[in-house]
């Protein structure tokens, strides 16, 4: 199940099945993790900083999280993942697509561009997210979510 990560009107970890985040100008992050010591470590270090996060332990969460939220950016775990690679296509394919951080154990970019090795320290991570998030316009960060679950 998705999980909201943020102070928005959604307790900590609440499955958001039938709800959507709340919206406020803080961007918003989909961690894709199966870890879920990764998740809440992410999690707390990018809410600490300013940004709200949802989390996903699948490909099919992640795509539900895409579809019913305005995501900023997706952090994506690359190899841990069932249905990673189809997964990388639709979100590519969407009309507004989120920027993409690659988050894993491998030493392989695998074609992602913004590209960060697990383990790393919180600088690195903050480092890379304010990187990933200019390399997209801003207009390109529009709501998917017309486009509803797959």
């Amino acid at each position: 199940m998705l999980r909201a990560r943020t102070s928005d009107h959604v307790p900590d970890g609440q499955v958001t099945r039938n709800a959507r985040v709340a919206r406020t100008n803080l961007p918003l992050i989909l961690i894709v993790d199966p870890d879920e010591d990764s998740r809440r470590i992410f999690g707390a270090v990018l809410r600490a900083n300013n940004y709200r996060t949802i989390e996903a332990i699948d490909a099919e969460e992640a795509w539900w999280g895409l579809t019913t939220n305005e995501v900023a950016l997706v952090l994506l775990e690359v190899f841990g993942i069932d249905g990673t690679p189809p997964l990388r296509e639709r979100i590519h394919a969407l009309p507004s697509p989120p920027p993409l951080l690659a988050v894993t154990t491998q030493d392989e970019r695998d074609g992602y561009e913004c590209y960060l090795r697990k383990p790393c320290a919180p600088q690195q991570l903050l480092r890379e997210v304010r990187r990933a998030l200019r390399s997209q316009p801003q207009d390109h960060r529009a709501d998917n979510s017309t486009l509803g679950p797959a």
